[in-house]
């Protein structure tokens, strides 16, 4: 493998683990928003400056307005 292609897929490797990091760094021991997945701490995080309404959020994260739905269905559901 040439050495841009080796370098290429290690920073394919580093991007798939920064969920994964920044949720270790940023959250605090027995913090609910932990438990999170990304989708659905996407949008909490958008949310937490303004609301937006499921059209904006579909827009803004490149989804289909189902698929926004379903993930705001599981926050309720969740109690967020």
């Amino acid at each position: 493998m040439p050495a841009s292609a080796a370098l290429v897929e290690q920073a394919r490797a580093i991007t798939a683990c920064l969920p994964a990091v920044m949720r270790q760094l940023f959250t605090f021991e027995d913090d609910p928003i932990e438990e999170l997945p990304l989708a659905q701490l996407r949008i909490c995080s958008l949310l937490y400056g303004e609301p937006r309404s499921m059209s904006a959020l579909s827009r803004e994260l490149g989804v289909s307005l189902s698929a926004i739905t379903q993930v705001a269905d599981r926050l309720e559901r969740r109690g967020w």
